[in-house]
């Protein structure tokens, strides 16, 4: 019997935080023994990457480690393909209905979020101006994340705007910019 053949499948597979994703994934593969690749789709591509997902058994893949962004469209595909191969969640604490995953890397993300506004709590006036950034308006760690900031804050009775803004680090802080200057009034970022 050969090695195993896995794939670690994200979304976003170009940002450098996955660089770092991938050199720990090459030391655990050379660990087991098992040859794993990473692939994925640029930004968010759900279609797509439930495509790549349910074409992971005809490719010759063992297992796949799959970053899911949301359920939409994943509930059924991850049933799919876990009839014919395990399937483990990375970096996510979405749920659902087809939700059959062996196992789960989760950040507890709600709970990240309450760390996050309970640590800003102290420097947050009463009823102050906050923005709270997302890469990305599809993805459901994101909006777990930004409601545990908000319950945290709740008591400060906060205005809240959001900002979606993108992957690009240099984009994005172009973006936040721009919002800090059309709303001066905005005495936080969170993220």
């Amino acid at each position: 019997m050969g090695k195993e053949k896995l794939l670690f499948l994200t979304f976003c597979v170009e940002q450098d935080f996955f660089q770092s994703v991938k050199e720990g994934m090459d030391d655990a593969a050379a660990l087991m023994g098992a040859d794993c690749v990473m692939a994925g789709v640029e930004e968010l591509d759900n279609p797509r990457q439930i495509q790549m997902l349910l074409d992971a058994r005809a490719q010759g893949y063992d297992g796949v480690a799959l970053n899911i962004p949301c359920m939409e469209g994943f509930d059924r595909a991850m049933k799919t393909a876990a009839s014919a191969l395990p399937i483990v969640g990375f970096n996510d604490d979405v749920r659902g209905e087809g939700d059959c995953r062996m196992a789960h890397v989760s950040q507890r993300l709600f709970p990240a979020g309450q760390t996050l506004g309970n640590q800003a709590f102290p420097y947050i006036q009463q009823n102050a101006h906050i923005l709270i950034t997302m890469h990305s308006d599809n993805t459901a760690a994101l909006f777990a994340r930004r409601d545990g900031i908000q319950q945290a804050l709740q008591s400060k009775n906060v205005r809240v705007s959001e900002l979606i803004t993108c992957t690009d680090p240099v984009k994005s802080a172009d973006m936040i910019d721009d919002m800090l200057s059309k709303n001066p009034d905005i005495q936080a970022v969170l993220a």
